[in-house]
């Protein structure tokens, strides 16, 4: 299962996408930023929400780094759950007002994505609400957030090969 970054413009609200997640038994992260937040409420709201350590600098380096170490204080269960949601909530504000910044955001979750991946971490990030339109490939909904597109979904009818 590869780890990836989904849109989720349709969702009821972070809380019902965690409820979700926990159903599933998945652990979650909220990194819920605020109207009109950019960089330094987004690293406010990560920093809150995955506990990072208090010499946790607020820049993009140390995001990094805080992140690769998987040590997160106030993630519960991480380590008996099947994998882990990172919703986004506020990320609209930040792509239309700091588009740089926010290009940045979706790298360092794309990298670590990957690094995760290799750990054995199963991950998502799911940006939640209304923004600006994006190109991060596909955008899925309540069904196909936490499957990969490689396995078929219960009760979906088989794929078939093109004839050729």
């Amino acid at each position: 299962m590869s780890n990836r970054i989904a849109l989720w413009r349709d969702a009821p609200d972070s809380d019902a996408a965690a409820e979700l997640a926990s159903l599933l038994d998945w652990a979650s992260v909220l990194i819920d930023v605020p109207d009109g937040g950019g960089r330094a409420a987004f690293f406010d709201a990560c920093a809150s929400g995955f506990g990072f350590p208090d010499y946790f600098g607020h820049n993009w380096d140390a995001f990094e780094e805080c992140l690769e170490s998987q040590e997160f204080d106030e993630v519960e269960d991480l380590d008996d759950a099947d994998g882990l949601l990172i919703l986004w909530s506020g990320w609209g504000d930040m792509a239309e007002h700091e588009p740089e910044q926010f290009a940045i955001a979706i790298d360092v979750f794309r990298d670590i994505l990957a690094v995760w991946e290799d750990a054995e971490l199963v991950a998502r990030v799911v940006l939640v609400g209304d923004g600006p339109q994006l190109s991060l490939g596909q955008h899925r909904d309540t069904r196909t957030v936490f499957v990969d597109g490689d396995y078929d979904e219960v009760g979906a009818e088989p794929a078939t090969e093109p004839a050729g």
